[in-house]
Order: structure tokens, then sequence, then C-alpha cells
């Protein structure tokens, strides 16, 4: 038996819900106000700007991120700098955020990105949400040849499909080359 989108529609408001809560902490996880986080967001990018912390994203919303993971350079960068517009108040509760170690689940730190040129732990997450992904994939379409015999033909023409679809995409291509030639697969 198959749930369709049912899964999905009930874990679609807790996924958006997070969405802001993973890219702002400041805010939504410690609890800081708006200009508080803008503030130390300013902090952060001056930082970046002077070249005492290197990132591998010079987007602004990935800072809050960074100034968790960066927090003992954003202090000593704080009190080198002589910054007066972060409260003493803030610095504490985003510290004792991270002493608290609430970003850490199953030993892995959640705040951390896996990099492409370095494996390690990180790369656990994707590599198991694909795992599962497939499995779920391989799980269903067991399922539905139990269930529906009459389906075997419906999925030799999805899994032929695609390749059909590429070898016509790239003959047209060929063929046509003033004519774009799109593939849904």
């Amino acid at each position: 038996m198959s749930a369709g989108c049912l899964p999905l529609l009930i874990q679609f408001p807790f996924i958006i819900g997070l969405y802001g809560v993973l890219y702002n902490p400041l805010r939504y996880a410690i609890g800081l106000d708006a200009a508080t986080s803008q503030q130390f967001v300013d902090v952060f990018s001056n930082m970046v700007k002077d070249g005492v912390v290197t990132v591998s994203s010079k987007v602004d919303r990935y800072y809050p991120l960074y100034i968790i993971e960066h927090f003992s350079e954003v202090m000593d960068y704080i009190s080198s700098k002589g910054i007066t517009t972060v409260s003493a108040d803030a610095i504490s509760r985003v510290q004792s955020f991270i002493d608290a170690k609430r970003f850490i689940f199953l030993g892995l730190e959640l705040g951390v990105q896996p990099q492409y040129k370095v494996f390690n732990k990180y790369w656990l997450i994707p590599i198991l949400s694909g795992v599962t992904s497939l499995v779920s994939a391989i799980v269903t379409q067991l399922q539905q040849k139990k269930t529906n015999p009459a389906a075997n033909f419906l999925q030799s023409r999805t899994t032929r499909l695609p390749h059909i679809c590429r070898l016509m995409h790239r003959t047209a291509a060929t063929a046509l080359p003033c004519m774009p030639v799109q593939c849904h697969t």
C-alpha cells in the first residue's frame, strides 16, 4: 500500500518552519532580536572583508551559521577592534548556546557543511539520504509489482523512456542545432 503525497504534505509545514531556524539560528534558536542578530552579521561581514576569517560562501544568509562556527574568532575580533555595538548579554547567550552543544545530533555538528575535497564523517548525511531514498524507491516498486501485475509493463516503459529520450535529444540536437529540445527525465 502506498501513501502517495500524504507523507510529504505532513512533513512540508515542518520543513518550511525549520528553514528559517536553520538559516538564522541567532534569532530563532538562541532568541536574539533582529537588530542584535544583524549586529553580529555586520561584525562578521567586516571580518570577511578584512580577511580575518575565510568562508566558503560569501552569501550573507549563511553568516549566522558561520558566526556560530567561528565564534571564538568573532570574540577576538570584537575585543581587538573595541566594538561596543554587540551587547555583553547577546555574547553570553550565544556562548552559552555553543557551550551547551545544541547543534550536535548523533555525534555530528549540524552546522558543518561537507567539503568536496575532504571526505569525513559529515558525508554520512548526504550518503545516507541518497541510500534511504533508493531503498524507499525499490521497496515501493516491489510492493507495486505485488499489488498490480499490470504495472510491470508501465515499469519497463518508465525505465526505458529516459534512455530513449536522451537518445532523441542527442539526435535532434545534432540534426537541428537551432531548435532546442527539452527532455524531462
